[in-house]
């Protein structure tokens, strides 16, 4: 795992947020940054990902070569880090502390994980008022799984 840095950045490039994550590769974390990202969209503009003193994907740079089309393994991980991220976010100090676009993504996001993906055991306890929350809808196609792994 390496350490990235995310910048949450507005219209004009400032910085609203900034956050440190551990991801395997640049294709995960460029994923999960996109996916924070779009999470927080009621907040921020566009985002800038670093690893060390490289530049991963500039402020205001096509996002269309974000990784798609993950594996089941991936998607995983993809999920762990965004949900990590989005609580990280939640819990600073930072306005994008505030998104009630995120807060709503990220509970979705729990939710899903519990049902889908991550076992139980992995996430902090369960939200008792998101339960009945369509969280199939909570992310884009790229935390929708066609299957789960099995051991």
């Amino acid at each position: 795992m390496s350490g990235y840095r995310l910048y949450f950045v507005d219209e004009n490039g400032a910085i609203q947020a900034r956050e440190e994550f551990e991801a395997p590769d640049d294709d995960l974390a460029l994923a999960a940054s996109d996916l924070v990202s779009r999470a927080c969209s009621d907040t921020c503009h566009s985002y800038e990902l670093w690893h060390g003193g490289r530049q991963v994907i500039a402020f205001g740079a096509s996002r269309a070569n974000c990784p798609m089309g993950l594996t089941d393994e991936q998607t995983v991980a993809v999920q762990r880090i965004t949900l990590a991220l989005g609580e990280s976010l939640l819990q600073s100090h930072w306005s994008l502390a505030r998104s009630e676009k995120l807060i709503t993504e990220v509970e979705r996001l729990k939710e899903r994980s519990r049902a889908q993906l991550i076992p139980a055991d992995r996430l902090p306890a369960q939200n008792p008022g998101s339960a009945n929350e369509p969280a199939d809808r909570a992310w884009p196609s790229v935390l929708r799984p066609t299957r789960t792994e099995t051991a």
